[in-house]
């Protein structure tokens, strides 16, 4: 049922203008043109991913690590020519003051003494460089975590604007989803309990919204 109601609402939406013609639901960064929303969702990702695996709190260092990353994937496409005033050399200039601040935060946080649980995911990449026989370097550590929080925002951001937007031009579409996750909640002994398995798999409509706008990026 849930199936036959999303493609209903699929086929009323393509007659609307601009429907049907190739074009993309989110135009990405690295094609020229950028939304708003885009920016916001990117930030917002990368706020809390850097506070899960790092610690690091985006609110309290006027976001000079987002600024950095930001100039790093502006610049990541386009003509590789490492000039001063080239956006590959902001991009490359970027990618050196990330990893040099994340140097600093590793550095810092290995001087901590008596700390013998971790808090965060740099703190398992220190133990296990720390180890006799460790399976990654210091600068491999390094590399892998702005590997992670590149990776988090850079693709996340642009499925969750094109979610709004498909949901914000089809508002049936938005009360359908609505209700299925209003009846989930009144389903639940607990308000306030997480997500379980078997939650997660009742969420048909959800489903299709999702990888509706992932052929959309496709």
């Amino acid at each position: 049922m849930a199936q036959q109601r999303w493609w209903r609402i699929i086929a009323e939406s393509s007659k609307k203008k601009g429907w049907g013609e190739g074009r993309p639901l989110v135009v990405h960064r690295h094609s020229g043109s950028r939304q708003y929303g885009e920016a916001e969702s990117e930030r917002m990702i990368f706020s809390v991913t850097a506070k899960k695996l790092i610690s690091y709190d985006s609110s309290t260092s006027d976001g000079k690590m987002w600024k950095h990353y930001d100039a790093f994937a502006q610049g990541l496409i386009t003509l590789p020519l490492c000039i001063p005033g080239t956006a590959f050399y902001k991009c490359m200039q970027g990618r050196k003051n990330v990893m040099k601040m994340l140097k600093e935060i590793l550095n810092e946080r290995k001087k901590i003494e008596g700390r013998h649980e971790s808090i965060d995911f740099l703190d398992v990449l220190i133990e296990e460089v720390k180890e006799d026989n460790p399976s990654m370097t210091e600068n491999t550590a390094l590399n892998l975590l702005f590997s992670l929080l590149f990776g988090s925002f850079d693709t996340t951001s642009s499925g969750i604007t094109g979610m709004l937007k498909f949901l914000t031009d089809n508002p049936e579409a938005l009360r359908e989803l609505t209700e299925e996750h209003n009846n989930i909640r009144r389903r639940r002994a607990d308000l306030n309990s997480e997500i379980t398995w078997e939650e997660y798999k009742s969420m048909k409509f959800t489903s299709h919204v999702l990888l509706f706008q992932k052929n959309q990026k496709l």
